[in-house]
């Protein structure tokens, strides 16, 4: 500090050369700008502030406070370039133990020069590893970018200077739920509770509830929901957890209230709706679990899109004609040599795709497909929005007419199909083998005629070469 003060007082002396004031007047009239600058900081008159800093630094420019000053009024300003600019020159001054190593941090992190940041806030931490602040400063930037164990060896370290600071146990607690340690970030929240008392604390308390139920402590989720006021606007979420809580405790009355109470609110809360469904289903009352099913279909079905609607339709038609293709290429050098036995393997893995309609080469695979594929369109909204469910998905399905004609249309088909099958691979061998031989026969015939021809032609040579060689012997 002596050789500071040494310093400061050499070069007043030097730049009083050129100045009839003495270097007492000029500090005198420093300090006194400095104050005056300070109360219009104080006021948040940060361009009066500045004005009288910049005459301050004008008498002298080895003095790190109004720098400091400066900088942090542009920084209000929003000028950060300039308060980088000044805090570089008080750390300047001071050297790298500069406190102003923080400062600058947290403008460049305002002004998102993150890499400026990290280096001066690590900068500033080499010399000052009891400030808490800095620790927390650092650990929001990990945070920010997803670096969750950085940040929690930052929070844990402001938290051994401070250990009483509740802010510090929420954020490290919010930070164990990012990666899934719901224990600690459970006990994180708890210590933040009792540091900073019950007042105001509704959304720890819900995110505390959420805590246990990730880790299937139900009742102690329940505790916590119960303590966040009715008043409060996390109450209607509230209710849907606890309406969870309950069903995952048995208690189905009060989950079916609970879920009840949200959806007065929200009607039109799908989810919900889907969720007091499969509740009314574990008490068996099928009526009002589907009567939420559909209504919660029904709101999904509007909202959704083509693709959404279609989903299963275009999936299944995609794998029948899959299927249909990998038929055709399977059989396609035993169209003459169709065997019962394989049809019937065709017909158990693929019946419901009129595989074996391909393999028997058999036209009626396009009035089956055409039905089979109107049942689905018929019934589509029903497959797609209770599929997941099969006894709802059995109880959505109307007995009309259409759905009786074209269900039974599809049985008569597959019942006729599995009994006659070795009648029509026979049938189907012997049209292949009839096609192929009617073709082959003019072939062949025409071949034997040429043959025949030639070898009448070569006869008569043949017996005077004979005759020849009986003559020669």
């Amino acid at each position: 500090m002596k050789n500071i003060v040494l310093l400061v007082t050499i070069m007043l002396l030097i730049s009083s050369c050129g100045d009839k004031r003495t270097s007492e007047e000029k500090i005198i009239e420093y300090n006194k700008l400095y104050i005056e600058a300070f109360g219009f900081y104080g006021n948040n008159n940060f361009e009066a502030a500045i004005e009288k800093l910049t005459i301050a630094n004008e008498i002298t420019d080895t003095i790190e406070k109004s720098f400091r000053l400066r900088a942090q009024c542009y920084f209000e300003l929003g000028d950060f370039d300039n308060s980088i600019d000044d805090y570089t020159d008080a750390i300047e001054l001071v050297g790298e133990a500069s406190s102003a190593y923080k400062n600058r941090a947290i403008v460049n992190i305002a002004a998102e020069e993150e890499e400026d940041f990290i280096e001066d806030i690590n900068n500033y931490l080499k010399f000052h590893k009891r400030d808490a602040e800095a620790y927390t400063l650092r650990g929001d930037y990990f945070l920010e970018n997803k670096e969750y164990e950085d940040a929690i060896k930052n929070y844990t370290n402001a938290l051994d200077v401070e250990p009483s600071d509740a802010r510090l146990y929420l954020k490290r607690g919010n930070v164990y739920s990012l990666i899934g340690n719901d224990e600690r970030s459970i006990s994180d929240l708890e210590e933040f509770v009792q540091l900073s008392g019950d007042d105001g604390n509704s959304s720890v308390y819900f995110k505390k509830g959420c805590l246990y139920i990730n880790t299937e402590q139900y009742a102690k989720a329940l505790e916590d929901f119960s303590k966040i006021p009715v008043s409060d606007k996390l109450n209607n979420k509230v209710f849907v957890y606890k309406g969870i809580c309950y069903s995952a405790l048995g208690d189905y009355k009060n989950a079916i209230v609970n879920f009840s109470d949200h959806l007065s609110c929200n009607p039109k809360d799908y989810d919900v709706l889907k969720k007091r469904a499969e509740v009314y289903s574990m008490i068996g009352d099928t009526q009002k679990s589907y009567d939420d099913s559909q209504a919660a279909a029904t709101i999904v079905w509007k909202n959704k899109g083509f693709f959404y609607k279609y989903k299963y339709f275009l999936f299944y038609l995609f794998v029948y004609i899959i299927v249909g293709l990998f038929i055709i290429v399977k059989n396609e050098y035993t169209f003459d040599n169709l065997q019962t036995k394989k049809v019937y393997s065709y017909f158990a893995w693929s019946f419901l795709f009129g595989g074996y309609l391909v393999a028997l080469r058999s036209y009626r695979y396009i009035l089956f497909s055409l039905v089979l594929f109107a049942l689905l369109l018929y019934n589509n909204y029903e497959i797609v929005s209770y599929l997941p469910d099969i006894r709802l998905f059995f109880y959505s399905i109307e007995p009309t007419l259409i759905n009786i004609c074209m269900l039974i249309l599809l049985v008569v088909m597959l019942l006729y199909d599995v009994l006659t099958i070795p009648y029509q691979v026979k049938l189907s061998n012997y049209k292949v083998q009839k096609g192929i031989n009617n073709e082959d026969v003019i072939k062949r015939a025409e071949k034997i005629k040429n043959i025949k021809h030639s070898v009448a032609k070569l006869t008569p040579e043949f017996e005077s070469l004979k005759l020849e060689q009986n003559e020669l012997n």
